[in-house]
């Protein structure tokens, strides 16, 4: 089972979301294309009435082997329905990769 994979079954399950996208942003970085760089679209009930740092904190806790095992970064664009509405589906775009520095 590939990472992308693995990271949709558990989201799947702890989040029963309305709309779930697994993004691999790895080719898009420095380095080897590998499942290292990965974005997730998520869309919830679970969700309703919790603040954005502990949405991030659900996600992150369901994740935290994958997170030790190779994932580099994760970039979570987590909504409730109505937020997800109000942004007629649209999800921000990534940054350019500086390939591990800050320089331009």
């Amino acid at each position: 089972m590939s990472v992308s994979q693995r990271l949709e079954q558990k989201l799947d399950q702890l989040l029963q979301p309305l709309y779930l996208e697994i993004i691999n942003e790895s080719h898009q970085h420095a380095g080897p294309a590998t499942e290292s760089h990965f974005r997730v679209v998520a869309v919830s009930p679970a969700f309703e009435n919790v603040s954005r740092i502990q949405r991030h904190r659900q996600v992150n806790a369901c994740l935290a082997e994958e997170l030790q095992q190779g994932i580099h970064a994760l970039a979570l664009n987590l909504y409730t329905a109505a937020e997800w509405e109000a942004r007629h589906g649209e999800i921000p775009a990534s940054p350019r990769c500086m390939g591990g520095s800050k320089r331009a």
